[in-house]
Protein backbone atom coordinates (compact mmCIF):
# COMPACT_ATOMS: atom_id res chain seq x y z
CA UNK A 1 0.00 0.00 0.00
CA UNK A 2 3.02 2.49 0.96
CA UNK A 3 4.09 1.82 -2.67
CA UNK A 4 0.70 2.21 -4.27
CA UNK A 5 0.65 5.48 -2.35
CA UNK A 6 4.05 6.68 -3.47
CA UNK A 7 3.34 5.64 -7.55
CA UNK A 8 0.38 7.84 -7.21
CA UNK A 9 1.87 10.70 -5.53
CA UNK A 10 4.77 10.75 -7.82
CA UNK A 11 2.41 10.45 -10.88
CA UNK A 12 -0.06 12.91 -10.11
CA UNK A 13 3.30 15.62 -9.04
CA UNK A 14 3.92 14.06 -13.16
CA UNK A 15 0.96 15.76 -14.71
CA UNK A 16 0.54 18.63 -13.08
CA UNK A 17 0.74 22.04 -15.20
CA UNK A 18 3.75 23.79 -14.60
CA UNK A 19 2.83 27.34 -13.30
CA UNK A 20 5.77 29.24 -14.25
CA UNK A 21 6.87 29.01 -17.85
CA UNK A 22 10.27 30.52 -18.15
CA UNK A 23 12.13 32.27 -21.10
CA UNK A 24 15.93 31.53 -22.25
CA UNK A 25 17.57 35.05 -22.99
CA UNK A 26 20.73 35.62 -24.64
CA UNK A 27 23.56 35.39 -22.42
CA UNK A 28 25.19 38.65 -23.45
CA UNK A 29 21.75 40.21 -22.57
CA UNK A 30 23.04 42.73 -19.71
CA UNK A 31 21.39 41.55 -15.95
CA UNK A 32 20.63 43.83 -12.99
CA UNK A 33 22.51 44.48 -10.33
CA UNK A 34 19.66 45.68 -8.19
CA UNK A 35 17.04 42.96 -8.40
CA UNK A 36 17.43 39.41 -7.48
CA UNK A 37 14.10 37.62 -8.85
CA UNK A 38 12.77 34.03 -8.24
CA UNK A 39 9.53 33.02 -9.08
CA UNK A 40 7.61 29.65 -7.44
CA UNK A 41 11.26 29.28 -5.96
CA UNK A 42 12.80 29.49 -9.43
CA UNK A 43 15.78 32.09 -10.45
CA UNK A 44 14.74 33.88 -12.77
CA UNK A 45 17.30 36.97 -14.14
CA UNK A 46 15.91 40.63 -14.62
CA UNK A 47 17.32 41.70 -17.37
CA UNK A 48 18.76 45.48 -17.58
CA UNK A 49 17.79 48.36 -19.70
CA UNK A 50 18.21 51.87 -20.01
CA UNK A 51 14.42 52.43 -19.31
CA UNK A 52 14.99 50.18 -15.90
CA UNK A 53 14.88 46.06 -15.36
CA UNK A 54 12.45 43.53 -16.20
CA UNK A 55 11.15 40.63 -15.84
CA UNK A 56 9.43 38.28 -18.72
CA UNK A 57 8.03 34.88 -18.49
CA UNK A 58 4.60 32.97 -18.99
CA UNK A 59 2.40 31.57 -16.86
CA UNK A 60 0.11 29.19 -16.63
CA UNK A 61 -1.50 29.95 -13.11
CA UNK A 62 -1.40 32.43 -9.94
CA UNK A 63 2.43 32.83 -9.29
CA UNK A 64 4.51 34.76 -6.42
CA UNK A 65 7.43 36.50 -6.92
CA UNK A 66 10.29 37.44 -4.73
CA UNK A 67 12.90 40.06 -5.29
CA UNK A 68 15.73 40.77 -3.22
CA UNK A 69 16.77 44.42 -3.76
CA UNK A 70 20.47 46.01 -3.31
CA UNK A 71 19.03 47.79 -0.34
CA UNK A 72 15.76 47.81 1.67
CA UNK A 73 12.62 49.96 0.64
CA UNK A 74 10.38 52.20 2.66
CA UNK A 75 7.84 52.46 -0.18
CA UNK A 76 6.52 50.34 -2.94
CA UNK A 77 4.20 50.98 -5.52
CA UNK A 78 2.44 48.41 -8.02
CA UNK A 79 1.03 49.96 -11.10
CA UNK A 80 -1.42 50.26 -12.00
CA UNK A 81 -3.45 50.57 -9.14
CA UNK A 82 -5.81 48.31 -10.93
CA UNK A 83 -4.21 45.47 -11.38
CA UNK A 84 -4.94 44.97 -7.48
CA UNK A 85 -1.62 43.70 -6.72
CA UNK A 86 0.14 44.47 -3.57
CA UNK A 87 3.65 44.13 -2.30
CA UNK A 88 4.63 42.82 0.67
CA UNK A 89 8.23 44.37 2.11
CA UNK A 90 10.34 42.18 4.61
CA UNK A 91 14.12 44.34 4.66
CA UNK A 92 15.88 43.95 1.43
CA UNK A 93 13.02 41.57 0.05
CA UNK A 94 9.34 41.87 -1.12
CA UNK A 95 7.13 39.58 -2.62
CA UNK A 96 3.65 39.60 -3.88
CA UNK A 97 1.32 37.47 -6.10
CA UNK A 98 -0.10 37.43 -9.81
CA UNK A 99 -3.63 36.25 -9.86
CA UNK A 100 -2.72 35.98 -13.74
CA UNK A 101 -1.13 37.31 -16.88
CA UNK A 102 -0.36 40.66 -17.00
CA UNK A 103 2.07 43.75 -17.27
CA UNK A 104 3.20 45.64 -14.07
CA UNK A 105 6.16 48.43 -13.13
CA UNK A 106 7.26 47.96 -9.65
CA UNK A 107 8.31 51.84 -8.24
CA UNK A 108 10.66 51.66 -4.77
CA UNK A 109 10.90 54.83 -3.03
CA UNK A 110 9.15 56.89 -5.72
CA UNK A 111 12.49 56.26 -7.79
CA UNK A 112 11.74 56.00 -11.34
CA UNK A 113 14.96 55.71 -12.92
CA UNK A 114 15.32 52.12 -12.45
CA UNK A 115 11.94 50.51 -11.68
CA UNK A 116 11.45 46.46 -12.37
CA UNK A 117 8.85 45.75 -14.75
CA UNK A 118 7.17 42.57 -14.64
CA UNK A 119 5.73 41.22 -18.57
CA UNK A 120 4.13 38.32 -17.41
CA UNK A 121 2.35 36.53 -20.54
CA UNK A 122 -0.51 34.20 -20.93
CA UNK A 123 0.96 30.12 -22.31
CA UNK A 124 0.49 30.83 -26.05
CA UNK A 125 1.11 27.97 -28.65
CA UNK A 126 3.62 28.43 -31.30
CA UNK A 127 2.91 28.24 -34.96
CA UNK A 128 4.84 25.52 -37.01
CA UNK A 129 8.55 27.12 -37.29
CA UNK A 130 8.99 25.13 -40.90
CA UNK A 131 5.59 26.60 -41.96
CA UNK A 132 7.00 29.10 -45.15
CA UNK A 133 4.61 31.41 -44.11
CA UNK A 134 5.86 31.60 -40.54
CA UNK A 135 9.11 34.29 -39.87
CA UNK A 136 10.18 32.26 -36.46
CA UNK A 137 12.82 34.40 -34.60
CA UNK A 138 14.12 31.47 -31.67
CA UNK A 139 14.41 32.41 -27.85
CA UNK A 140 17.83 32.38 -26.69
CA UNK A 141 19.46 34.37 -29.41
CA UNK A 142 19.84 38.03 -30.27
CA UNK A 143 18.49 38.07 -33.87
CA UNK A 144 19.72 41.16 -35.92
CA UNK A 145 17.10 41.33 -38.74
CA UNK A 146 16.59 44.42 -39.83
CA UNK A 147 13.34 45.15 -42.03
CA UNK A 148 11.15 42.78 -41.88
CA UNK A 149 8.59 42.62 -44.52
CA UNK A 150 5.40 40.97 -44.46
CA UNK A 151 3.17 40.22 -46.67
CA UNK A 152 -0.13 38.07 -47.43
CA UNK A 153 -0.86 35.43 -44.86
CA UNK A 154 2.55 35.48 -43.19
CA UNK A 155 3.31 35.44 -39.59
CA UNK A 156 6.22 36.68 -37.45
CA UNK A 157 6.39 34.82 -34.54
CA UNK A 158 8.78 36.29 -31.41
CA UNK A 159 9.41 33.26 -29.29
CA UNK A 160 9.94 34.14 -25.46
CA UNK A 161 13.57 35.16 -24.96
CA UNK A 162 14.10 36.01 -28.23
CA UNK A 163 15.93 39.50 -28.67
CA UNK A 164 15.26 40.75 -32.57
CA UNK A 165 16.68 44.07 -33.37
CA UNK A 166 14.29 45.36 -36.57
CA UNK A 167 11.55 46.93 -37.82
CA UNK A 168 8.69 45.43 -39.29
CA UNK A 169 6.77 46.56 -42.28
CA UNK A 170 3.56 44.65 -43.59
CA UNK A 171 1.23 45.12 -46.02
CA UNK A 172 -1.35 42.78 -47.35
CA UNK A 173 -4.54 40.69 -45.95
CA UNK A 174 -4.59 37.55 -42.88
CA UNK A 175 -1.19 39.18 -41.42
CA UNK A 176 -0.57 38.43 -38.00
CA UNK A 177 2.44 39.68 -35.21
CA UNK A 178 2.47 37.31 -32.43
CA UNK A 179 4.66 36.09 -29.47
CA UNK A 180 6.30 37.14 -26.48
CA UNK A 181 9.91 38.42 -27.28
CA UNK A 182 11.46 41.21 -27.62
CA UNK A 183 11.19 43.60 -30.99
CA UNK A 184 14.62 46.02 -30.27
CA UNK A 185 14.21 49.21 -32.51
CA UNK A 186 17.03 50.85 -30.29
CA UNK A 187 19.80 50.16 -33.22
CA UNK A 188 17.97 52.69 -35.26
CA UNK A 189 20.03 55.43 -36.64
CA UNK A 190 17.09 58.08 -36.97
CA UNK A 191 13.63 58.62 -36.18
CA UNK A 192 11.63 55.91 -38.24
CA UNK A 193 8.65 53.70 -36.80
CA UNK A 194 9.46 50.07 -35.41
CA UNK A 195 6.40 48.71 -37.08
CA UNK A 196 4.41 50.34 -40.03
CA UNK A 197 1.09 48.34 -40.79
CA UNK A 198 -0.11 49.75 -44.93
CA UNK A 199 -3.18 48.83 -46.73
CA UNK A 200 -3.27 45.39 -43.87
CA UNK A 201 -6.79 44.23 -43.71
CA UNK A 202 -7.93 40.31 -42.22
Amino acid sequence: MHHLTTLLIALSTAILPAKLLPYTFPPEFPTSTAYQASIDGTAVPALQTKRGAFLSFGMSAPVEIKVRLSQAPQDIVVRPLSSGVVAKIDGDRISFVLPRPMNLSVELDGNLDDPLFIFANPELAAPDKNDPKVRFYEGGKIHEAGEIHLTDGETLFLEGGAVVRGLVRARGSNIAVRGPGILDAGTRTHKINMLVLRECQQ
